[in-house]
């Protein structure tokens, strides 16, 4: 697949990475349809992470769920879903609280 990729400070690149594979039983393969670059990414493209070359940079994408592991309950091939900045499960206490950066 095609990706914006972090090189190095202040250098990106558009290059042909590995294609994700579900790996776990709850992992769900999404189909990239869009994404965004924004000031998040900026602090990666001027070198104040520690984000190493060949990071793929972007977040927030909206896609199709392609396949799933076995485990997977919450979404199922043909779902389309958008990803969040940040990543939660849904189900704990927390999430359940509406707090789910916690």
């Amino acid at each position: 697949m095609r990706a914006v990729v972090h090189e190095a400070e202040r250098r990106v690149a558009v290059r042909e990475v590995e294609d994700a594979v579900v790996e776990e039983e709850t992992d769900a393969l999404v189909r990239i349809t869009s994404s965004a670059l924004c000031g998040t990414d900026l602090h990666m493209y001027d070198g104040r992470t520690g984000a190493g070359p060949g990071m793929v940079l972007g977040h927030e994408p909206l896609g199709v769920v392609e396949a799933t592991g076995g485990a997977a309950t919450s979404v199922r091939p043909g779902d389309r879903v958008v990803l969040p900045t940040h990543l939660y499960c849904g189900t704990c206490p927390h999430c359940a609280r509406g707090l789910t950066a916690a």
